[in-house]
């Protein structure tokens, strides 16, 4: 993932110190993690579409950047006859749906790009943990702090909701709710991740987790809008 000035030399430069690092003769899937607008797109563009012709990196992705931008990207990437992305990584979850759903989706459907979307359990909200503001407040982890926004009556619905389901599927509330996740359209896969060894069974059980119909559906209706 590269975060930083997209100026040509420093991307390359700094594509070059990523494979140094991991040991690697080419990064699988590279991403430009922030919208540099202070450098030219066209630069930025033909910049990486050479790591994938040099073949330092084989496919380039996008994350944070606006529907508007993304679709520049690759109108730009088309006159240049370079590679153009074949991801996406924006913030989107049951309880955080936009603009993914509004302005993204429709954008990643029309370029066919992969879908992976981060913040997918809420810095663990989604995962059960808390089901009340004062279980929030006493939260040992850093991130607990910044889950008061999601600390609301639709919130703690949804996790009854998801708790609900998971038992109807001999499943916990946090595979439930990627299982949820990665139903929706567009979605490759969601991005999550386990700070005890414990934790890995509920998100590779969420990978073959199949909901019903019913389920997405009131997931949806709870949590759209």
């Amino acid at each position: 993932m590269f975060d930083g000035s997209q100026a040509a030399g420093n991307v390359r430069a700094a594509a070059e110190a990523s494979l140094k690092r991991l040991g690697v003769d080419a990064i699988d899937l590279y991403y430009i993690h922030e919208d540099d607008q202070s450098t030219p797109l066209e630069e930025t563009v033909e910049a990486h579409g050479k790591l994938v012709s040099d073949g330092l990196v084989r496919y380039t992705a996008l994350s944070n950047f606006t529907a508007e931008r993304i679709r520049e990207w690759h109108r730009v990437a088309a006159k240049l006859n370079v590679p153009a992305p074949v991801a996406l990584q924006p913030k989107f979850n049951l309880l955080a749906r936009e603009p993914f759903e509004s302005e993204l989706q429709s954008v990643a459907q029309d370029f066919g790009l992969a879908v992976l979307p981060y913040s997918s359990v809420v810095s663990g909200f989604l995962t059960g943990k808390y089901r009340s503001q004062e279980d929030i407040e006493q939260g040992s982890s850093p991130r607990a702090g910044g889950l008061g926004s999601y600390a609301t009556e639709t919130g703690f619905a949804l996790l009854d909701v998801l708790e609900r389901i998971g038992k109807a599927h001999n499943a916990s509330i946090s595979a439930v709710a990627l299982a949820a996740l990665r139903m929706q359209p567009t979605i490759a896969a969601p991005i999550a991740s386990a700070s005890r060894v414990e934790q890995v069974a509920n998100l590779l059980a969420s990978a073959t987790l199949e909901l019903g119909a019913e389920e997405l559906a009131e997931i949806d209706r709870l949590t759209r809008g």
